[in-house]
Protein backbone atom coordinates (compact mmCIF):
# COMPACT_ATOMS: atom_id res chain seq x y z
CA UNK A 1 0.00 0.00 0.00
CA UNK A 2 0.88 3.67 -0.04
CA UNK A 3 2.60 5.67 2.66
CA UNK A 4 0.60 8.40 4.37
CA UNK A 5 2.78 11.02 6.09
CA UNK A 6 1.68 12.27 9.51
CA UNK A 7 2.95 15.74 10.36
CA UNK A 8 3.50 16.85 13.94
CA UNK A 9 4.61 20.42 13.24
CA UNK A 10 4.50 21.39 16.91
CA UNK A 11 1.16 19.65 17.49
CA UNK A 12 2.63 16.24 18.27
CA UNK A 13 0.51 15.82 21.39
CA UNK A 14 -2.70 15.83 19.33
CA UNK A 15 -1.51 12.83 17.34
CA UNK A 16 -0.04 10.95 20.29
CA UNK A 17 -3.20 11.23 22.39
CA UNK A 18 -5.03 9.16 19.76
CA UNK A 19 -2.88 6.01 19.49
CA UNK A 20 -5.30 4.61 16.96
CA UNK A 21 -4.03 7.06 14.38
CA UNK A 22 -0.58 5.48 14.66
CA UNK A 23 -1.58 1.85 14.00
CA UNK A 24 -0.47 2.06 10.36
CA UNK A 25 2.57 4.29 11.00
CA UNK A 26 5.91 2.58 10.33
CA UNK A 27 8.33 5.40 11.15
CA UNK A 28 8.45 8.93 12.59
CA UNK A 29 11.17 11.30 11.35
CA UNK A 30 12.22 13.88 13.94
CA UNK A 31 14.20 16.58 12.15
CA UNK A 32 16.44 19.09 14.00
CA UNK A 33 16.40 16.75 16.99
CA UNK A 34 18.78 18.98 18.97
CA UNK A 35 15.76 21.24 19.59
CA UNK A 36 14.79 18.74 22.29
CA UNK A 37 17.07 20.87 24.47
CA UNK A 38 15.05 24.01 23.73
CA UNK A 39 13.18 25.28 26.80
CA UNK A 40 10.06 26.31 24.84
CA UNK A 41 9.76 23.68 22.11
CA UNK A 42 11.81 20.74 23.36
CA UNK A 43 8.86 18.95 24.93
CA UNK A 44 7.39 18.21 21.48
CA UNK A 45 10.43 16.10 20.52
CA UNK A 46 10.73 14.54 23.97
CA UNK A 47 7.06 13.53 24.20
CA UNK A 48 7.16 12.16 20.65
CA UNK A 49 9.93 9.76 21.64
CA UNK A 50 8.44 8.75 24.99
CA UNK A 51 4.85 8.28 23.77
CA UNK A 52 5.47 6.69 20.37
CA UNK A 53 4.26 3.06 20.35
CA UNK A 54 7.07 0.46 20.39
CA UNK A 55 6.28 -0.70 16.82
CA UNK A 56 7.06 2.78 15.42
CA UNK A 57 10.64 3.28 14.27
CA UNK A 58 12.12 6.68 15.13
CA UNK A 59 14.61 8.50 12.90
CA UNK A 60 16.15 11.45 14.79
CA UNK A 61 18.20 13.81 12.61
CA UNK A 62 20.65 16.48 13.74
CA UNK A 63 23.82 18.05 12.39
CA UNK A 64 24.72 19.91 15.58
CA UNK A 65 24.25 17.49 18.48
CA UNK A 66 27.32 17.26 20.72
CA UNK A 67 26.07 14.45 23.02
CA UNK A 68 24.70 12.03 20.43
CA UNK A 69 25.74 8.94 22.43
CA UNK A 70 23.85 10.17 25.51
CA UNK A 71 20.73 10.73 23.40
CA UNK A 72 21.08 7.25 21.85
CA UNK A 73 21.18 5.68 25.32
CA UNK A 74 18.14 7.69 26.45
CA UNK A 75 16.09 6.65 23.39
CA UNK A 76 17.10 3.01 23.98
CA UNK A 77 15.83 3.31 27.55
CA UNK A 78 12.47 5.01 26.92
CA UNK A 79 11.54 3.64 23.48
CA UNK A 80 13.60 0.64 22.46
CA UNK A 81 16.84 -0.49 20.80
CA UNK A 82 18.58 2.39 19.04
CA UNK A 83 21.54 2.64 16.65
CA UNK A 84 23.74 5.74 16.27
CA UNK A 85 24.72 6.61 12.69
CA UNK A 86 27.50 9.20 12.38
CA UNK A 87 28.67 10.88 9.19
CA UNK A 88 30.93 13.84 8.50
CA UNK A 89 30.23 13.80 4.77
CA UNK A 90 28.80 17.11 3.51
CA UNK A 91 27.90 16.82 -0.22
CA UNK A 92 27.11 20.54 -0.39
CA UNK A 93 29.82 22.76 1.16
CA UNK A 94 28.82 24.98 4.08
CA UNK A 95 29.98 28.56 3.46
CA UNK A 96 29.02 31.77 5.22
CA UNK A 97 28.28 34.97 3.33
CA UNK A 98 27.38 38.50 4.36
CA UNK A 99 24.79 40.60 2.53
CA UNK A 100 24.04 44.28 3.01
CA UNK A 101 22.59 46.95 0.71
CA UNK A 102 25.78 46.96 -1.35
CA UNK A 103 25.89 43.30 -2.23
CA UNK A 104 26.91 39.89 -0.98
CA UNK A 105 30.44 38.87 0.03
CA UNK A 106 32.12 35.87 1.72
CA UNK A 107 31.95 36.46 5.49
CA UNK A 108 35.45 35.12 6.23
CA UNK A 109 38.76 35.71 4.48
CA UNK A 110 38.88 32.01 3.58
CA UNK A 111 41.48 30.01 1.63
CA UNK A 112 42.70 31.41 -1.69
CA UNK A 113 40.87 28.65 -3.55
CA UNK A 114 37.55 30.14 -2.37
CA UNK A 115 38.17 33.80 -3.10
CA UNK A 116 36.31 35.53 -5.89
CA UNK A 117 33.55 33.85 -7.89
CA UNK A 118 34.62 30.34 -6.89
CA UNK A 119 33.13 31.00 -3.42
CA UNK A 120 29.63 30.86 -4.86
CA UNK A 121 29.97 27.55 -6.69
CA UNK A 122 28.68 24.26 -5.27
CA UNK A 123 32.01 22.50 -5.83
CA UNK A 124 33.89 21.75 -2.58
CA UNK A 125 37.59 22.65 -2.63
CA UNK A 126 40.34 20.41 -1.25
CA UNK A 127 40.46 22.13 2.16
CA UNK A 128 36.72 21.57 2.68
CA UNK A 129 36.92 17.89 1.73
CA UNK A 130 39.82 17.35 4.13
CA UNK A 131 38.27 19.03 7.18
CA UNK A 132 35.75 16.44 8.34
CA UNK A 133 35.07 16.97 12.05
CA UNK A 134 38.71 17.72 12.97
CA UNK A 135 39.68 21.17 14.22
CA UNK A 136 41.44 23.17 11.51
CA UNK A 137 44.55 23.84 13.61
CA UNK A 138 45.10 20.25 14.77
CA UNK A 139 48.55 18.98 13.78
CA UNK A 140 49.41 22.14 11.82
CA UNK A 141 52.94 23.44 11.59
CA UNK A 142 53.63 27.02 12.68
CA UNK A 143 53.25 28.31 9.12
CA UNK A 144 50.01 26.37 8.62
CA UNK A 145 48.57 27.71 11.90
CA UNK A 146 49.37 31.26 10.84
CA UNK A 147 47.67 30.70 7.48
CA UNK A 148 44.63 29.14 9.20
CA UNK A 149 44.27 32.18 11.49
CA UNK A 150 44.36 34.43 8.43
CA UNK A 151 41.68 32.39 6.66
CA UNK A 152 39.40 32.53 9.71
CA UNK A 153 39.47 36.31 9.96
CA UNK A 154 36.50 38.44 8.95
CA UNK A 155 36.65 39.41 5.28
CA UNK A 156 38.65 42.65 5.14
CA UNK A 157 36.54 43.85 2.19
CA UNK A 158 33.43 43.84 4.41
CA UNK A 159 35.21 45.86 7.11
CA UNK A 160 36.57 48.34 4.56
CA UNK A 161 33.23 48.76 2.81
CA UNK A 162 31.30 49.23 6.05
CA UNK A 163 33.81 51.79 7.35
CA UNK A 164 33.62 53.76 4.12
CA UNK A 165 29.82 53.75 4.01
CA UNK A 166 29.66 54.65 7.70
CA UNK A 167 31.90 57.70 7.18
CA UNK A 168 29.79 58.84 4.24
CA UNK A 169 26.56 58.38 6.21
CA UNK A 170 27.79 60.12 9.37
CA UNK A 171 29.17 63.05 7.36
CA UNK A 172 25.65 63.97 6.21
CA UNK A 173 23.74 62.73 9.28
CA UNK A 174 21.63 65.08 11.36
CA UNK A 175 20.92 64.89 15.08
CA UNK A 176 22.94 63.19 17.80
CA UNK A 177 25.63 60.64 16.99
CA UNK A 178 23.95 57.71 18.80
CA UNK A 179 20.74 58.23 16.83
CA UNK A 180 22.69 58.52 13.58
CA UNK A 181 24.48 55.23 14.28
CA UNK A 182 21.16 53.46 14.88
CA UNK A 183 19.83 54.82 11.58
CA UNK A 184 23.01 53.69 9.81
CA UNK A 185 22.64 50.13 11.13
CA UNK A 186 18.99 50.02 10.05
CA UNK A 187 19.97 51.36 6.64
CA UNK A 188 22.46 48.52 6.21
CA UNK A 189 19.77 45.85 6.44
CA UNK A 190 19.07 44.76 2.84
CA UNK A 191 15.46 44.46 1.63
CA UNK A 192 14.43 40.92 0.72
CA UNK A 193 14.19 41.81 -2.97
CA UNK A 194 17.86 42.81 -3.01
CA UNK A 195 18.89 39.61 -1.25
CA UNK A 196 17.03 37.53 -3.84
CA UNK A 197 18.62 39.48 -6.71
CA UNK A 198 22.09 38.90 -5.22
CA UNK A 199 21.39 35.19 -4.79
CA UNK A 200 20.12 34.95 -8.35
CA UNK A 201 23.14 36.86 -9.72
CA UNK A 202 25.47 34.39 -8.02
CA UNK A 203 23.38 31.36 -9.05
CA UNK A 204 22.52 30.47 -5.45
CA UNK A 205 18.80 29.90 -5.98
CA UNK A 206 16.62 28.11 -5.02
CA UNK A 207 17.08 29.03 -1.37
CA UNK A 208 15.39 28.74 2.03
CA UNK A 209 14.97 31.87 4.15
CA UNK A 210 14.63 31.69 7.94
CA UNK A 211 13.11 34.82 9.49
CA UNK A 212 13.60 34.98 13.25
CA UNK A 213 10.95 37.63 13.81
CA UNK A 214 7.19 37.47 13.50
CA UNK A 215 7.32 40.98 12.10
CA UNK A 216 8.99 39.56 8.99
Amino acid sequence: GGVEPVEGGGEGGVVLEDQGRLESVFAVVLDEFHYMNDADRGTVWEESVINSPPWVSLVALSATMANAMDVKQWISKVHGPCELVLSDNRPVPLRFAYCDRWGILPLMQGPKALRGKSFFTQNPVESELAQGNKPRAQGFSRGEKKRSRGENRLNSEIISRESRKKREFMKNAKGDEAGALRRFRRAQTPPMGLVIRELRKNKLLPGIVFIFSRKG
